[in-house]
């Protein structure tokens, strides 16, 4: 074997301190490697390796990073350039029984309508037709009777809310038009809609569904004087639907000017204070007895 350096080889000792000065020979003529760029960063500046740092590699060198600055915004400093979108989880009907199997809470609402509801929407339409059967109390001399009619009306929007009350109150409307004598006098059939009454009737769903809105509102974000509240969203709902509506039907039906026409709405409006005050009281009854009833509280 020939030896390296022009010393003789001496056993496997000397096989190992040959190899191991070629190594360090032919590595001492390699290049040397730059520094990584993405070390001892700076924002905005020139960055270099610490001071206490040895290596020869850092010695002189100066690299200017990529990342851009973060922004300043009048005194204050952000820690990113970037907004962060929130994402929003959908969770499908599986997930959502299991998290109610499990007894965790949930942030969906459900929009479609059970068989409860579908129940009380009946069981109100049947309501608002069995005050109409009692026997009204005709006014003027255009014979628009005084019912209890309105009382139901409103009852329905104020337990139901505004989706269920319009349904209750419509799906009489509807049974109405159809043939059942369910209107005020035992009337039935589409030719009320010629009679001084057509406003009142086109004005109760209509008039649900707004004292339903409002009482939810009510509901939702008020605690005392609720119960005042919830009358002052009957009465709004009162004159300015069902008040309104039946003034125009007397308008075009009766053929009467709108000075003669509000003169003839005019003494209902105190058979609305009264009915309305007592479909509050037993509103607030159902309120406190069903609590969920109109505004559904996620468990």
């Amino acid at each position: 074997m020939m030896p390296f350096n022009g010393e003789r080889s001496r056993g496997p000792v000397g096989l190992i301190s040959a190899a191991g000065a070629a190594v360090r020979t032919a590595c001492s003529s390699l290049p040397v490697p730059r520094p990584r760029a993405d070390i001892g960063l700076r924002r905005g500046k020139l960055c270099q390796r610490p001071k206490n740092s040895r290596s020869a590699l850092w010695k002189g060198s100066k690299i200017r990073h990529s990342i851009p600055p973060y922004p300043r915004q009048e005194g204050k400093q952000t820690f990113s350039s970037h907004r962060i979108t929130p994402v929003r989880t959908v969770m499908s009907q599986t997930d959502s029984a299991a998290a109610s199997a499990t007894g965790q809470r949930t942030t969906t609402s459900r929009k479609r309508w059970t068989a409860t509801d579908l129940g009380l929407i009946a069981v109100f339409a049947a309501l608002v037709a069995a005050s109409a059967i009692v026997p009204g109390i005709p006014v003027g001399a255009l014979g628009v009777p005084i019912t209890l009619v309105t009382l139901t009306v409103m009852l329905s929007g104020l337990v139901l809310g505004a989706g269920r009350g319009f349904a209750a109150v419509g799906l009489y409307v509807l049974l109405g038009f159809a043939g059942l004598p369910i209107f005020s006098g035992g009337r039935s059939g589409l030719g009320i809609l010629a009679t001084p009454s057509a406003g009142y009737i086109i004005a109760f769903p209509l008039a649900a569904a707004a004292t339903g809105y409002l009482a939810a509102v009510v509901i939702r974000r008020t605690v005392k004087f609720r119960a005042l509240w919830l009358f002052a969203a009957a009465m709004v709902s009162s004159i300015v639907v069902i008040h309104a509506l039946g003034v125009l039907g007397m308008m075009v039906n009766a053929k009467l000017d709108f000075p003669k026409a509000f003169l003839a709405d005019l003494p209902f409006v105190p058979g609305d204070l009264i009915k309305n005050v007592l479909a509050v009281i037993i509103a607030v009854a159902i309120h406190k007895a069903f609590p969920d009833v109109l505004v559904r509280r996620v468990k």
